[in-house]
């Protein structure tokens, strides 16, 4: 839904709030590779109870335990609206929605490892979509497309801000992945780099689905790369293409959610201090699934979006500042205790 309300009122210039969102994300990555390099010996729960006192960090990790959830909502949610409304709107939406749902669970009970392998899986078929996509359309894009490129409506160009923020803000799963990795030299760089590719992958997206269909067909376009997908010429016995890109966009999905539901799973166990448990791991994914099914349609889904956009764009810079200044003070305060240690 962002490339529509980054284009909808503003043409081609309303790409421009992808620069924020992405922003935000780099910040995020930032601050926490500030927190691993200073507080390495503890997991982020851990460390949060530590930073901001018991109560205190008790309730920051929930909070966090709570956007993990959402986002995974989010994730899985608008997946199973596009089946549900592109390919199979006879079938009922909590039929699509409930073995995505225990796909994801099922690969996050799993851990880190193979969710590794599975985004690796992931991000080929994701290259393989976009050769398919780019060859596929190439001969309808035409540059006229793109015009016009000024501004007409500064508030939209703020909302969208507001949504690629959103968007962005899923990156604070790896203040829980970071402490989890085995091997974590080059992250510094690796991720911000990923983040940028990221945007990069999203922009050509955009930028072709505009030049194919023109800026005023946008708002009537939801899911671009289905209907780009749609034009995918494979062979004769292919017709249904829009049913292949489903097939490789499923994997991408499944491992963003896996993921995320991870860490949620995660925060629920290091809160609790309770080892690995099945029961809790999946009272996890259950609520993430009476989410989703609360959510009746794509438009509850949107405004649901547009609130927790609204709120995220306050919470997550103090969140991101209480951090920060307590892990300053951590770090000095450790720093002063080793200084003063006899040799």
């Amino acid at each position: 839904m962002l490339p529509v309300l980054l284009i909808q009122e503003n043409g081609t210039a309303g790409l421009l709030a992808i620069v924020p969102g992405l922003a935000v994300g780099i910040l995020i990555l930032l601050v926490c590779t500030f927190w691993r390099n200073r507080c390495e010996e503890t997991s982020f729960p851990q460390s949060l109870q530590m930073l901001l006192g018991k109560p205190a960090g008790m309730v920051t990790t929930f909070l966090f335990l709570l956007l993990y959830l959402l986002f995974a909502v989010f994730c899985l949610s608008s997946f199973v609206e596009v089946v549900h409304t592109g390919i199979l709107k006879e079938t009922p939406r909590i039929l699509l929605l409930l073995p995505v749902f225990l796909l994801a669970g099922w690969l996050a009970w799993n851990g880190l490892e193979d969710i590794a392998r599975f985004t690796v899986l992931a991000a080929v078929l994701a290259v393989l979509l976009l050769f398919l996509t780019v060859t596929g359309s190439i001969g309808s894009f035409q540059m006229k497309n793109l015009l016009p490129l000024q501004i007409h409506s500064p508030e939209k160009l703020i909302q969208s801000i507001g949504y690629s923020s959103f968007s962005y803000s899923m990156f604070l799963v790896m203040f829980m992945v970071y402490p989890a990795l085995p091997q974590k030299k080059g992250i510094a760089w690796q991720m911000p780099l990923a983040a940028a590719l990221s945007a990069a992958l999203f922009l050509l997206w955009v930028l072709l689905a505009l030049g194919v269909f023109g800026q005023f067909s946008m708002e009537q376009l939801i899911w671009l790369p289905l209907e780009l997908a749609r034009m995918i010429q494979v062979s004769a016995f292919l017709e249904r293409t829009e049913a292949l890109f489903i097939a490789i966009w499923l994997p991408v999905v499944l491992a963003n959610s896996g993921l995320l539901l991870w860490a949620a799973s995660e925060a629920a166990h290091q809160l609790l201090h309770r080892q690995k448990s099945r029961w809790l791991h999946w009272g996890m994914v259950a609520i993430a699934a009476v989410f989703s099914i609360a959510i009746g349609n794509l438009l509850q889904l949107f405004y649901l979006e547009q609130a927790l956009a609204a709120i995220i764009a306050g919470f997550v810079p103090l969140l991101l500042l209480a951090i920060l200044a307590a892990t300053l003070l951590y770090s000095r305060k450790k720093a002063g205790r080793k200084g003063g240690q006899p040799s």
